[in-house]
């Protein structure tokens, strides 16, 4: 009995100590595939490099934001979005502080620098810093995304930009 005891103590041992010795923590290959993708991402709106963008938008993507009224749709939709965003920040910097997959699901944590350099909307460039952090759920499938939902504080932008927000007039319902 003595000698079946012994053995099962040398084999949890082995267990919990000896093969963690000299390997690397596991990784999940889900999980490098999206941190190849946010490589590409940051490759794709840090540099303007859209040829990788087929690389990791579906062509039947839909993008989900919250100043887009209407989705954003495909490659080229996405492609416009970027180069919006580069049109307006020419320093655009995209950086990735979290990367976590799971299944078809891909959450970023991320965060954006850039000089309001260009245009927006019908406003003129402010020349301000804008220093912001966000997060994207990306729907993936077969390594590229299909659908995405991202959400960030507009309001710090428009502040870090120097807008302020003004209430609409609203009439009081006073009779003269």
């Amino acid at each position: 009995m003595h000698k079946y005891l012994f053995g099962l103590v040398i084999v949890l041992c082995l267990a919990l100590f000896g093969c963690q010795a000299n390997q690397e923590p596991m990784v999940d290959v889900a999980q490098q595939q999206a941190e190849a993708m946010a490589q590409k991402y940051v490759e794709i709106y840090s540099s303007g490099n859209m040829d990788l963008v087929a690389e990791v938008i579906d062509t039947a993507y839909v993008g989900h934001g919250p100043v887009s009224p209407e989705p954003i749709v495909g490659q080229d939709g996405f492609k416009a979005w970027v180069q919006r965003n580069r049109d307006q920040f020419s320093d655009l910097t995209l950086s990735f502080d979290r990367v976590i997959a799971k299944g078809e699901w891909v959450t970023f944590k991320w965060r954006v620098t850039g000089t309001n350099d260009g245009p927006m909307m019908e406003y003129p460039p402010t020349g301000q810093k804008m220093d912001i952090w966000g997060v994207t759920l990306s729907h993936v499938v077969n390594g590229k995304t299909v659908e995405e939902w991202f959400a960030y504080d507009l309001m710090t932008v428009y502040n870090q930009l120097g807008f302020k927000l003004v209430p609409p007039k609203v009439e009081t319902g006073k009779k003269k």
